[in-house]
């Protein structure tokens, strides 16, 4: 799926890891979303999504959960998503 024309989402199944940029590891993939900007720095988990988020139409929303008073927040809540997320109704989309 892409967000506009600067982004596109793969699965970690289609991904060859080694040509991936470093910190780019399938143990990761399986852990948090991974996002690799264009000049090639890997983000992971609240902060990838923040940087999605910024390449989105919601780039306040992305720039205001990398704020150092928010990231803390993010980052808990981004954990329980990650380890509750089969429980989520859409788990068969989720399951590593």
């Amino acid at each position: 799926m892409k967000v506009g024309a600067r982004c596109e989402f793969v699965t970690s199944q289609s991904i060859d890891f080694a040509v991936q940029p470093a910190g780019v590891t399938a143990e990761r993939c399986a852990r948090e979303v991974v996002f690799v900007d264009s000049d090639q720095h890997v983000y992971g988990g609240a902060l990838a999504v923040s940087q999605i988020l910024k390449v989105s139409k919601m780039r306040i929303l992305g720039t205001l959960i990398a704020a150092p008073v928010v990231l803390p927040a993010a980052e808990a809540t981004y954990r329980w998503v990650a380890r509750n997320r089969w429980r989520i109704p859409t788990r068969e989309y989720c399951s590593t």
